[in-house]
């Protein structure tokens, strides 16, 4: 049997094994070497992100010292700085490797070296600054999609916070927020929103980049969704070319999904639009759009787009001039989503070459199915040594493999086709780059939406998972987050999730496993819970630092997301 407990208990339980767990920094960070001269004390430290620790420096001459961090003199924003006295302030995320080396030399004969090692654990201070969110899922029994914007402190305060929300008693704009925040040593966090119209409780774990997956927990709702750091809250323009992507519910109160492109000028003027939708099996292929943007303080804007299927209106919040997250406000129409700034506006069939994983999540009406493979692109227009896994309500199969076309428009708007035993599949995608693209499922088996995702290496081992992950839910129908440890050689050595369900409490599941490696990057994973239970998973690794699972059996959820938690070690 799991034990649910609260989600504070269970880390607090885990910081201490943390700090002492793998990670993926050098070998001269774990074990510091012998000094050669100077001794620095203490040699190896643990210090919170954003916190300070004094290190003490004794050289064999006598002489003052210089200070590096990572070879680095005095440091710098993302490895931490130290001072002359050897005073080391931690940067707010854990750097590359998850740890540094402290490094005095000296000022005499800088032949005379000495080293001390500091790992980095995450704090409030890992939180810090302007962020935007976006989430989805189902409160007060009913679909709902939520984005804005908050600030926080560094130090458990939210503040300035903005959400606009599609909820199932009407669409509410610009509610201000205000909150609060912890983060334990390992990521993991909890946080608490309050405005005027509800509380919102979150459970979050924190990855590379400040990213934060995030679920929604309180009473009487379940939504994923993530919180990323806001680049530039001063745009004055949207401008460039899009790609993007929307999932949730449409017209109809059905399964929906959107994927398409548009040109923004700096006039406020949406050009060159173009989209593919599918609302519960109702497919309308390459449907011709135009609009107006209108962008005011904070990255905060609206959309309107225009086209035969009808007038769309959209709230939405810019990350940077590269990214900003989507909301559908028409009522009962909550589509959330995400747009892509298009790296290029003249593709061709060359553009799809070369090895990609891609996966689709979505349902037929009744059941959630999700996707999950490998292909290779020919760059000709035919697709071939490719295979997927596909999980249909927990019912698996296992390596079907497939051929497939497909033909790209200069635009970026493609069209393919794949044959397996099982039938066809028809998907519209458009090309955000020459590695990645953003997919739909385009006939009326089933309403899923995806991505195709390039696969630069081969040859992988085990040794492709090592260190610290975030885990999170792919999709709305089973909220989760979490991370894991992996130790580079079939292990895990730590690891916990917590799930929620609507009206639930949210559980904190302990958690350790094992798992495989193929060469081609597919492998299988085994979480093994607290109690004794079990989780399957399909793995599909894209690079070190993002992996997609796929549900393998009974309890695993059927989509989910590894996100490395902080860079590799250069």
């Amino acid at each position: 049997m799991i034990r649910a407990i609260g989600l504070l208990l269970l880390v607090a339980l885990l910081a201490g094994c943390i700090a002492n767990s793998s990670s993926s920094g050098s070998d001269d960070n774990d074990n510091p070497p012998p000094a050669q001269g100077i001794q620095i004390a203490p040699a190896e430290a643990t210090v919170a992100a954003g916190a300070t620790q004094q290190f003490t420096a004794t050289a064999d001459d006598g002489s003052d010292v210089t200070w590096q961090v990572n070879g680095v003199p005095g440091g710098n924003g993302e490895l931490g700085t130290i001072s002359a006295a050897g005073l080391y302030t931690a940067p707010p995320l854990p750097p590359p490797g998850g740890s540094v080396t402290i490094k005095a030399i000296s000022r005499a004969d800088t032949s005379l070296t000495g080293r001390a090692s500091a790992r980095i654990r995450y704090s409030n201070a890992s939180l810090h600054g302007a962020y935007v969110f976006s989430w989805r899922g189902t409160v007060a029994g009913g679909p709902f999609g939520a984005i804005g914007r908050f600030e926080a402190d560094g130090d458990g305060g939210i503040d300035a916070g903005n959400e606009d929300a599609n909820l199932p008693d009407g669409v509410v704009l610009n509610v201000p927020f205000n909150g609060s925040y912890e983060i334990d040593a390992d990521g993991t966090g909890q946080a608490v929103f309050v405005s005027s119209r509800s509380s919102v409780e979150l459970r979050f774990v924190i990855g590379a980049g400040g990213r934060a997956e995030v679920i929604r927990v309180d009473a009487g709702a379940a939504a994923a969704g993530a919180i990323v750091p806001q680049t530039d809250a001063s745009l004055q323009t949207i401008a460039g070319d899009y790609v993007f992507r929307l999932d949730g519910t449409g017209e109809t109160g059905v399964r929906a999904g959107v994927v398409g492109r548009f040109t923004a000028d700096d006039d406020g003027a949406v050009g060159a639009g173009i989209e593919d939708r599918n609302t519960g099996g109702a497919v309308a292929r390459a449907v011709e759009f135009t609009g107006a943007y209108d962008l005011g303080d904070d990255g905060h804007g609206s959309l309107t787009l225009t086209s035969a299927l009808g007038v769309s209106h959209y709230a939405f919040y810019a990350v940077s001039a590269e990214e900003m997250y989507l909301l559908r406000i028409d009522r009962a129409n909550p589509l959330t989503g995400s747009a892509l700034a298009q790296a290029d506006a003249d593709f061709a069939d060359g553009d799809l070459s070369g090895d990609y994983v891609f996966y689709l999540l979505g349902d037929d009406g009744l059941n959630t199915i999700a996707t999950a493979g490998l292909f290779n692109a020919g760059g000709d227009g035919n697709i071939g040594d490719a295979i997927f896994d596909r999980n249909d309500r927990g019912t698996v199969q296992q390596e079907n493999a497939f051929t497939g076309v497909y033909a790209i428009d200069d635009s970026g708007r493609g069209a393919a086709t794949f044959f397996s035993s099982g039938g066809r599949t028809e998907l519209a995608f458009y090309m955000q780059s020459a590695d990645h693209a953003v997919v739909l499922e385009a006939d009326s088996a089933a309403v899923r939406s995806g991505e195709f995702i390039g696969q630069p290496g081969d040859d992988f081992t085990t040794a492709a998972l090592d260190g610290a992950f975030t885990l999170a839910s792919a999709g709305v129908e089973n909220p989760l987050v979490g991370r894991l440890v992996f130790n580079g050689d079939g292990d895990i050595d730590d690891g916990v999730e917590v799930e929620s369900a609507a009206g639930g409490t949210p559980q904190a599941i302990a958690l350790d496993g094992s798992y495989t490696m193929e060469a081609a990057g597919r492998g299988a994973l085994t979480l093994l819970t607290e109690g004794g239970g079990q989780q399957d998973y399909i793995i599909y690794v894209i690079d070190p630092t993002r992996v997609l699972l796929l549900g393998g059996g009974p309890g695993a959820i059927p989509l989910a997301w590894l996100r490395q938690q902080w860079p590799p070690a250069e």
